[in-house]
C-alpha cells in the first residue's frame, strides 16, 4: 500500500517496515491521500455513537 501511494519501504530485523527516509510524516501524509481519494470524511473530538458493519468490517461510524 505505501509503496503504491510513493513510499518507499524497507525491511529491517523482525520483519519490520520502515519508509526509506525513516521519517513518519510520508507514512501518515500517504495514509491522509489514500483516504482523501476514498472520499474518507474524518472527525477530530467527536463521540462515536455507532460502528455500521457489514461482512465483519467497519463499513461507517456515526460521531455526533
Amino acid at each position: 500500500m505505501l509503496n503504491d501511494s510513493g513510499v518507499r519501504t524497507k525491511v529491517e530485523r523482525g520483519e519490520r517496515v520502515f519508509p526509506i527516509s525513516d521519517k513518519s510524516k510520508d507514512v501518515l501524509e500517504a495514509f491522509l491521500m489514500i483516504l482523501k481519494k476514498l472520499n474518507v470524511k474524518i472527525k477530530l473530538n467527536s463521540k462515536v455513537t455507532k460502528i455500521v458493519q457489514e461482512k465483519r468490517s467497519c463499513k461507517r461510524c456515526i460521531c455526533k
